[in-house]
């Protein structure tokens, strides 16, 4: 099984036509060759489809075929390099294989390495986080990452174990320094996609059916998704999360056949030799996939706070012990001073004997106040940090519907 993420983090301001034409560079990465059971079939071809693919519409491409981790480092470090020289370089990164979640960060796996632990991967696997770092450093103009990598996989299946069910790949945050990202999923987090019984994945089989279109990517991403949803019957149903500042073409601005932005088209033009994407008509089917997504994202969210239903009732327990706390406390406060004054105050042996029994029951309720609001404090700021945080769901479901606002009406 495979599972596909694709990453769109752009940039619009102050990059000029022929910049982008001129300065568009793709890394593009296929790992099969995994030992065993974890050898995979498909993404030798979806590399070389994809690097094919990119090189046709304007892209300088990089490919990298089976690599270990010292490859792939020494690949991504001089890709850095690449961009680090380049005036506001556009940066596209396309790996296929295998791909596994630690601890909400995703690691690409590199070929002839073992993977039994979550420590393995951290130490071992080379980290998305990381890859989106060095385009940073680089100050890329726009950031384009496209990861096709395998969910349901032995390596996945040995951690999951170690780490109480992990499977999937995490969702990946937009980056603090662009302005605008597209995410698009074949399938929801945490679930799995099918790989295909062809030459491509499921969903490589779609982007390049649909990646040298002269279409915004805005509505290219509907096309995709639409179109694996109907390669596997509704089995498969993509979600994406789009927030453009401007329209962004895949194909360089130079192979482009139409000058203006396809809102102003008749017709859906395309690069040189590519045959159109379909008429305006797919546009219902496109709706129904962003509406399906919708729906998955959705039920995400209310699932994770069906989960997390205990968080609620363990930070009001302790917020309430915590004032019962801070109660005795003030009581004991209250007796210790009464007692205090009274033993001051005493002319006889049983005046000082009650004036003590007054500082123990003082002291009695002090050191239990304070217990208590120790644990009750504790649990409170606990329950801060483990409440549900599904602001990212939020993000994803209000550019669905922006999404489905630019489509226009049905």
């Amino acid at each position: 099984m495979r599972s596909f993420l694709l990453i769109f983090s752009l940039v619009c301001s102050g990059v000029t036509a022929a910049d982008s034409d001129a300065n568009r560079y793709a890394l593009v990465i296929g790992n099969a060759a995994y030992e065993g059971e974890a050898a995979l079939a498909n993404p030798t071809n979806d590399a070389n489809d994809m690097a094919e693919a990119l090189s046709a519409i304007g892209w300088t491409v990089t490919k990298v075929i089976d690599a270990d981790r010292r490859e792939m480092n020494k690949a991504i470090d001089g890709f850095h390099d690449t961009l680090s020289g380049t005036r506001n370089p556009v940066a596209l990164l396309f790996y296929a294989g295998h791909g596994i979640q630690v601890a909400g960060q995703n690691y690409l796996i590199p070929v002839k390495e073992t993977f039994e632990t979550a420590s393995d991967v951290t130490h071992d696997a080379v980290s998305l986080q990381a890859i989106l770092e060095s385009f940073d450093d680089a100050k890329v103009s726009t950031n384009i990452v496209i990861m096709d990598a395998c969910r349901d996989n032995p390596f996945a299946k040995r951690i999951s174990r170690s780490l109480g069910g992990t499977r999937g790949l995490s969702v990946v945050s937009k980056s603090n320094s662009v302005e605008g990202s597209a995410i698009l999923f074949s399938t929801a987090p945490g679930e799995t996609a099918q790989d295909g019984t062809g030459r491509n994945g499921v969903f490589t089989q779609a982007l390049l059916e649909f990646i040298k279109s002269d279409m915004p990517l805005q509505l290219l991403t509907g096309r995709v998704a639409g179109e694996v949803r109907k390669l596997t019957g509704g089995k498969q149903v993509p979600y994406s999360s789009l927030s453009l500042s401007d329209d962004f073409y895949m194909v360089a601005a130079s192979l482009r056949t139409s000058p203006h932005p396809a809102a102003e088209q008749t017709g859906p033009a395309v690069a040189p030799g590519v045959a159109a994407p379909g008429p305006s008509s797919d546009a219902p089917s496109v709706r129904a996939s962003l509406v399906a997504q919708k729906q998955v994202l959705i039920k995400q969210k209310q699932s994770i706070h069906t989960r997390s239903d205990w968080v609620g009732w363990m930070g009001w327990g302790g917020w309430a012990t915590s004032a019962v706390g801070a109660g005795l406390v003030g009581i004991g406060w209250l007796t210790s001073s009464s007692a205090l004054a009274a033993y001051n105050s005493s002319t006889s042996q049983s005046g000082y004997d009650s004036a003590r029994s007054q500082m123990n029951t003082a002291n009695t309720c002090l050191d239990i106040g304070l217990g208590l609001g120790a644990v009750g404090l504790t649990a409170g700021i606990l329950s801060l940090f483990l409440a549900p945080d599904t602001s990212k769901i939020n993000s994803q479901l209000r550019d669905i519907d922006q999404t489905i606002t630019l489509l226009g009406t049905p």
